[in-house]
């Protein structure tokens, strides 16, 4: 049997285990206590030191806390029924300590947690190396991977000093998975929510996961929700493909009848430009890992909200001539994150090239801004914008050629090591932006003089 095989053979029993435990669990009625369920969305291996100790489910109704309570109540009054919630793990306190040193390290931990989504997902051994990496993120990746090697997380792990080579095999169990792949960053989230309540008064007491049903009869799952002066927090966190779900996101902000400051969601590793950007778009409250405690603050009071800006930004000086229609493509553009930069977008793509030419694979995103950064005499914020218009447009392509999704992913290579094809891909993302469907009422459609004027580029073809 092939390694495949067996893993597939896992997967398969260990979703009819979810399927029989679940099926010998009723729903609550909409007057009934909430269950408290363990934890049994991927089933850890009861050898595993870090696995979820399976518990009872007990009457929550006599073990929630007076916040947990009028949470519930909260959700009720609305006609929002709380199905479930996962009970602690024995393991909370470990995963916790980690996720608490992956966050306020990221700057430095990155690559070493890239590198262990990528062999979580491939089953490969993971290998990084260091050189030219500076003193402070050498010590941090070493720290970190020898703390998980003591916890049987990393086995086969090896350092060596006069390489900076830092190689292992990763444990793959469920807990493990969960927890790189997105449950580190919640904890974290939640982690810096209980240290800036604590600081201003509030009480710390949440629902963690809730499962809840509208009275529509739509289910879902929140990650983290607070009462706090009588006023839920609630809390949304991702580590990428967050377009899948923004918009969704705002629609349930409105249907909890929340203010947006009190409706919070934090993407891991993008820019403040672009967070503020998605804040003005969906009405919610969109921060990064660096920003999360400023709008936490803002969220309980401890200090103002910034004032709005007072005018959109202005647009490349190259449009001065353009017409109003023209300016309003530009205007929406920079909104979505893809100011088109007519003036800026060639030597920018250029200098994309050179810098992919010189550097063997995978890039890493952040890396590459960078050093987009330092070859031309462009601002950060303008090499994230055609960036994302190159990776948008599908001209950054990962190891199995699928385009990229997000600037989290390596880019493996080029669509084309032409630069007419990367501003073909660069005009395909702004038309994608101006078809969006949150784009403002008669944006589109634009005629190819208009298109060429705002962005200096060809109107692509129509869509099938």
């Amino acid at each position: 049997m092939t390694e495949t095989e067996r893993l597939l053979g896992a997967i398969l029993e260990e979703l009819r285990e979810i399927r029989a435990a679940l099926s010998d669990r009723s729903a609550p009625a909409a007057g009934d206590s909430v269950a408290r369920e363990s934890p049994a969305e991927v089933p850890a291996d009861p050898s595993d030191g870090l696995a979820d100790t399976p518990t009872e489910t007990p009457d929550v109704g006599a073990a929630e806390s007076p916040l947990e309570s009028a949470a519930v109540a909260w959700l009720q009054a609305r006609k929002i029924l709380l199905r479930r919630l996962p009970a602690p793990a024995s393991a909370d306190a470990v995963f916790d300590r980690l996720a608490s040193t992956l966050g306020s390290r990221y700057q430095h931990l990155w690559r070493l947690h890239d590198q262990l989504r990528r062999c979580l997902a491939t089953g490969q051994s993971l290998s990084l190396q260091l050189t030219d990496r500076s003193q402070e993120e050498v010590a941090a990746c070493t720290a970190l991977a020898h703390d998980l090697s003591k916890l049987a997380i990393l086995t086969r792990y090896h350092y060596q000093k006069s390489t900076r080579l830092l190689n292992a095999t990763v444990e793959r169990s469920g807990a493990v998975v969960a927890f790189f792949t997105g449950g580190w960053f919640e904890r974290y989230v939640c982690l810096q929510a209980e240290q800036v309540l604590a600081a201003s008064g509030h009480p710390t007491a949440h629902l963690q996961n809730p499962q809840v049903q509208f009275a529509n009869g739509d289910a879902g799952e929140l990650d983290l929700f607070f009462m706090v002066a009588g006023t839920p927090l609630w809390i949304e966190c991702k580590t990428g493909d967050y377009q899948l779900h923004v918009r969704r996101y705002g629609e349930l902000r409105r249907r909890l009848e929340l203010p947006a400051s009190r409706a919070l969601l934090v993407l891991l590793g993008q820019t403040a430009n672009l967070c503020q950007e998605l804040s003005a778009i969906y009405g919610l409250t969109v921060c990064n890992e660096q920003t999360l405690t400023a709008a936490l603050q803002v969220a309980v009071g401890l200090t103002p909200p910034a004032p709005a800006p007072s005018s959109a930004p202005a647009p490349p000086t190259v449009t001065h001539t353009a017409s109003g229609r023209a300016a309003e493509v530009t205007a929406w553009l920079t909104r979505c994150g893809l100011r088109p930069l007519p003036a800026e977008r060639p030597a920018l793509i250029a200098a994309l090239l050179a810098v992919v030419a010189e550097q063997p694979p995978p890039l890493v995103l952040r890396d590459l801004k960078q050093r987009l950064v330092e070859r031309t005499t462009t601002s950060g914020s303008q090499v994230q914008d055609v960036l994302q218009a190159v990776l948008r447009g599908g001209g950054l392509l990962g190891a199995d050629g699928v385009p990229l999704a997000s600037f989290l992913q390596p880019c493996a290579r080029l669509l084309d090591h032409r630069s007419e094809v990367l501003e073909a891909c660069c005009c395909r993302a702004y038309r994608a932006a101006l078809e969006h469907p949150e784009a403002p009422p008669g944006l589109w459609p634009v005629t190819p003089a208009e298109f060429s004027a705002a962005t200096g580029g060809a109107l692509p073809g129509q869509t099938a």
